[in-house]
């Protein structure tokens, strides 16, 4: 993999990091260096982690950092939960009761998209 390839697949995994920027620039820079240091891009790369995994890392040092999930973290749960809702009440017999709760779900997630 060359480093426009790992540096555009690093940038969408990280689509919502505020820091999305920087992490990419530095990631940049590291490839620059190993360049001058006479290694192939290729080589570079296989000594990084996938870009998604090193997504996930930067993910979890942020959450740990500033104790709270980024907004896409949230609105994947709050989706995850209505998803969940849906499913858990689709089990009660009352075919009205259903059709409530499948409104209720796509309501549950309409306010997560948007908030």
């Amino acid at each position: 993999m060359n480093s426009k390839d790992y540096l555009r697949r690093l940038r969408i995994a990280l689509t919502d990091h505020p820091e999305r920027d920087d992490i990419v620039g530095d990631i940049a820079e590291h490839f620059s260096a190993g360049i001058a240091a006479g290694r192939s891009e290729a080589q570079i790369a296989a000594g990084l982690q996938a870009p998604e995994r090193l997504a996930r890392a930067y993910r979890a040092q942020a959450l740990a950092r500033n104790g709270r999930p980024s907004p896409g973290i949230v609105l994947s749960l709050r989706l995850l939960w209505a998803a969940s809702a849906d499913r858990f009440l689709r089990l009660t017999p009352p075919r009205r009761f259903r059709i409530t709760a499948l409104a209720v779900s796509a309501i549950l997630a309409l306010v997560a998209l948007a908030g």
